[in-house]
């Protein structure tokens, strides 16, 4: 499946390292892209678990989702995507 979060205090090449080198450890969870201007990243990840982990781990290193678009559910659903507002 398929995520794209926008997320907080993403500034800089050196917050984007540390978002990469920190997701990287978290199996079956593949980082995609950072656009540092737009504040977003886009990864690709097996399960609900492995999402919620890099979820809980971005809140941890200090950049907490603030939104995200999940793609890539049931093929013959109609609905190919969810966005979800973080409060």
């Amino acid at each position: 499946m398929k995520a794209k979060a926008i997320l907080k205090n993403l500034n800089g090449n050196d917050d984007k390292d540390i978002i990469i080198r920190n997701l990287s450890r978290i199996m079956n969870l593949r980082v995609t892209n950072v656009n540092i201007k737009k504040k977003t990243i886009y990864f690709l990840y097996s399960t609900s678990i492995v999402f919620e982990q890099a979820r809980r781990e971005l809140w941890r290193i200090g950049y907490p989702v603030e939104s995200c678009k999940l793609s890539g559910f049931e093929p013959n659903s109609r609905q190919k995507y969810v966005v979800v507002n973080m409060a």
